[in-house]
C-alpha cells in the first residue's frame, strides 16, 4: 500500500515528513525489522493485501529512521478498513516502547500513538 496519511508523531518517529512520504510505498517509510533478531521483514500490512485478516496483537519491531542507521523499538497494531468485504485502507498505529519490559514509552512531546494509513495504489 501507499501512504496518505501520517500525524506528526509517525513523522517524527520515522523522520518522514507526510509531504515527503504521501504516496510512497509503506515499506519505504515504515523500514522495520525484528526486535529480537534484527532481520529486516516484509512490510506488516502486505498479509492484509494478500486476504489475511490483522491478529490485532501488538509487535515490537525495530523502526530505522529515513536516511539513517537510528533504530527505534516501537510497538505496532495493524487495522484494516473495509466496506462490504472490500480492502480500502489500512492503519498502522505504533509507539516508542522500553525493550526491557516492553511497556509504553510517553514522551511529554509524544501525546498520541503514532499513525500511518494508506490504501491500495
Amino acid at each position: 500500500g501507499n501512504i496518505s496519511l501520517m500525524n506528526a508523531p509517525a513523522e517524527k518517529l520515522t523522520g518522514w515528513s507526510l509531504d515527503r512520504a504521501k504516496g510512497r510505498v509503506l515499506g519505504e517509510v515504515f523500514r522495520v525489522s525484528e526486535f529480537e533478531s534484527g532481520e529486516t521483514v516484509r512490510p506488516p500490512v502486505q498479509g492484509i493485501f494478500e486476504g489475511h485478516e490483522p491478529d490485532g496483537v501488538p509487535r515490537i519491531l525495530r523502526l530505522r529512521r529515513r536516511e539513517s542507521s537510528d533504530e527505534t523499538l516501537v510497538e505496532a497494531t495493524i487495522s484494516a478498513n473495509r466496506d462490504a468485504g472490500m480492502l480500502l485502507g489500512v492503519v498502522i498505529v505504533f509507539r516508542r516502547t522500553q525493550a526491557a519490559s516492553q511497556r509504553p514509552v510517553r514522551m511529554q512531546e509524544e501525546s498520541r500513538d503514532a499513525a500511518m494509513a494508506g490504501g491500495r495504489a
